[in-house]
């Protein structure tokens, strides 16, 4: 019998209390943060990155969608170091951030570095409420890992606002998530802004918004 032979997929993970995967020590802040000029570009510097934004950019979020079915990138910490100044534009921007974070925060350099991907949004387009997380792990062990840490930065001053909730999905999907936010937050966009919270927070860019 095939079926009774067939080994058994385990899943190996090492969450803490708070439902964060295990690893990160030190000075690491969780809450939200707001940084007006964390990225210090002129104007042929902003419109070289919103181009290389525009060559990435897989997936056009309609008003109503829940989420992209776009690309991501993957920028591991071995990749950071072994590039260096041979990185792309947007991996040396995703490395800068991901240095300012991390900074003085011990982590596991095997497995740890920058997911990011560029949206390119009409004045009408929603980002669809979201809890970053694996969606393969969702979708094959019904477990809800976030990243450490989400952010954005701004290479626009008009689009819709980022709204953060602070309200973190449960461990297990199949659970019900919270109905309260302990708090709001809402970044409206400006050239070279930054803000960063916590991975396991709701989030999305609703229109509508004054």
């Amino acid at each position: 019998d095939t079926s009774s032979s067939e080994a058994t997929e385990e899943l190996e993970l090492d969450l803490d209390a708070d439902g964060r995967p295990e690893g990160v020590h030190g000075p690491f802040n969780f809450g939200f943060r707001s940084y007006e000029r964390l990225v210090d570009l002129d104007a042929d510097q902003v419109d070289a990155a919103q181009k290389a934004c525009r060559d990435v950019f897989s997936a056009r979020i309609a008003m109503g969608a829940d989420y992209s079915a776009g690309a991501t990138y993957w920028l591991s910490t071995e990749r950071m170091a072994a590039k260096g100044a041979d990185l792309k534009p947007l991996e040396r921007l995703a490395k800068h951030i991901f240095d300012v974070h991390t900074r003085g925060v011990e982590y596991d350099q095997g497995r740890s570095g920058a997911e990011w991907w560029a949206l390119v949004l009409d004045s009408k387009d929603d980002v669809g409420w979201h809890w970053d997380r694996d969606y393969g792990l969702e979708e094959d062990h019904g477990i809800n890992v976030h990243p450490a840490l989400a952010t954005v930065t701004y290479l626009t001053d008009v689009g819709a606002p980022t709204v953060v909730l602070e309200c973190a999905a449960p461990v297990l999907s199949e659970d019900v998530p919270p109905k309260d936010a302990r708090a709001v937050h809402v970044s409206w966009p400006r050239v070279g802004k930054h803000v960063a919270f916590d991975g396991r927070w709701l989030h999305g860019a609703p229109g509508g918004l004054p």
